[in-house]
């Protein structure tokens, strides 16, 4: 079925390393442009652990959840993350 999932990615590492915009950017060339077709990042701020911090909402629109998953593991496991939260909505609709 397919969905809309968005991925809530942290800029911050446990150690309060920010993850640079460089960092960023290798791991959607190497992780999301080779699982999904297009995808969209907002830059957003969240609050984890009473912590704000920058944070970039990766949304796409699959139905392989766990292609989504998997690019959130990979995100926790490069940049040292405790959670990336995911959220389902339904698809979106192409005009």
């Amino acid at each position: 079925m397919m969905n809309t999932y968005q991925m809530y990615l942290g800029l911050t590492r446990p150690d309060n390393e920010i993850i640079t915009t460089e960092q960023f950017n290798a791991y959607t060339k190497e992780v999301l442009d080779t699982m999904f077709d297009g995808y969209t990042i907002t830059d957003a701020v969240g609050n984890w652990k009473g912590e704000r911090e920058q944070t970039k909402v990766v949304s796409v629109c699959t139905e392989y959840k766990n292609l989504v998953q998997k690019a959130a593991n990979l995100y926790k496991e490069f940049f040292e993350q405790d959670a990336v939260a995911i959220s389902t909505l339904p698809a979106l609709e192409m005009v």
